[in-house]
C-alpha cells in the first residue's frame, strides 16, 4: 500500500473548466489510440448508478465536497476496513465523486491526485469486494480517459504502464478481447522498458493465438528481444506451423466444398440416372 505520506501536507486547488476538462480527456483518447472509449462522463454516470445500486441505498456526498479540502491524508483515512459491501461500495462512490473533480481541475497535481482516488477505488473493489465486473467500466471512466496526467515513470503506482496493466487485468477477467489487445498494444508502444514491452508482446501473442489468429501471433512474438523471454520464439515457431497447417488445410479442401460446384457434380441427385 502507497504510504500515507505520499501526499502530506500538499493542498490540491480546483480550479476548472469543464469544458476545457472535456477537451483534454478526448484529446489524450485520440492520441493514446483510445477514441473506441465511451465519453468518460457517461462512463461515470453508469459507474454512480452501479455503485448506488450495490448499496441498496442513497448515496450522499462526501462531507465536505469543497475546493481545496483534499489532500492525501484525507484520503489515505478513508481506506476500507471491512468487506461489508454496504459499508464498501458507498465509500468507494463518495471517492470517485472527489476523483472526478479533481480530474477536472487544470491543476496538474489534482489530477495526478485523482487517478490515485481513482486507482486504489478500484483496487479495494477487486480485493475488498471481489468485484471484477464494474472494474473495466471504472478503469474506462476515471483512468484510461485522462492518461495525459499519468506519471511517466514506471515505478510510480499511477503510471501510464501501471493504469494499463490495471486494464489488462480487468479486460482479461470479463473477456473483453478487444479492448485487451489495445491496452497491450499501447503497453507496447508506452515507451517503458524492454521487461514490460516483451511481456505485453508475449501476453499479445498469446491473446492472438487463443482466438486462432497464429500469424499474427508469432509476429508478435518474434519481435521479443529480451533473451530472458527466449521460450516466446519457440512459441512463435509452433504459431507459425499452427498458420502454416490451417492454410495447408484449406488449400487442400475439394471443390466440393462449394455447394454451387456440389450442384454441378455428376455425382450430385440432379444429375444422376
Amino acid at each position: 500500500m502507497l504510504a500515507a505520506t505520499l501526499f502530506a501536507g500538499i493542498q490540491f486547488s480546483f480550479a476548472f473548466t469543464p469544458v476545457r476538462a472535456a477537451i483534454t480527456s478526448a484529446s489524450a483518447a485520440k492520441r493514446s489510440n483510445l477514441a473506441w472509449l465511451p465519453p468518460a462522463s457517461q462512463s461515470q454516470i453508469k459507474v454512480f448508478a452501479y455503485l448506488e445500486a450495490k448499496a441498496g441505498r442513497k448515496v450522499y456526498r462526501p462531507d465536505p465536497l469543497t475546493p481545496g479540502g483534499y489532500t492525501g491524508q484525507w484520503f489515505f483515512a478513508r481506506q476500507p476496513v471491512t468487506t461489508d459491501p454496504q459499508t464498501v461500495y458507498p465509500l468507494i462512490y463518495g471517492n470517485l465523486l472527489v476523483a472526478k473533480k479533481l480530474l477536472r481541475s487544470d491543476n496538474v497535481a489534482d489530477r495526478k491526485l485523482g487517478l490515485v482516488v481513482a486507482s486504489y477505488s478500484n483496487l479495494w473493489l477487486r480485493q475488498s469486494l471481489r468485484d471484477t465486473t464494474l472494474s473495466p467500466r471504472l478503469i474506462e471512466a476515471f483512468l484510461l480517459p485522462y492518461l495525459d496526467a499519468a506519471y511517466s515513470e514506471d515505478w510510480r503506482t499511477v503510471s501510464r504502464r501501471q493504469i494499463l496493466e490495471d486494464a489488462n487485468d480487468a479486460y482479461q477477467e470479463t473477456h473483453e478481447v478487444s479492448h485487451q489487445a489495445t491496452v497491450l498494444r499501447l503497453l507496447i508502444h508506452s515507451g517503458s522498458g524492454v521487461n514490460t514491452t516483451d511481456w505485453a508482446r508475449m501476453a499479445l501473442g498469446e491473446l492472438q493465438a487463443s482466438q486462432g489468429q497464429y500469424d499474427e501471433a508469432a509476429d508478435t512474438a518474434e519481435a521479443i528481444t529480451n533473451p530472458s523471454m527466449a521460450g516466446g520464439k519457440g512459441l512463435a515457431a509452433d504459431w507459425r506451423k499452427e498458420a502454416d497447417a490451417r492454410a495447408k488445410a484449406i488449400a487442400a479442401q475439394p471443390v466440393l466444398d462449394d455447394p454451387e460446384a456440389q450442384h454441378n457434380s455428376p455425382h450430385s441427385k440432379k444429375n444422376s440416372p
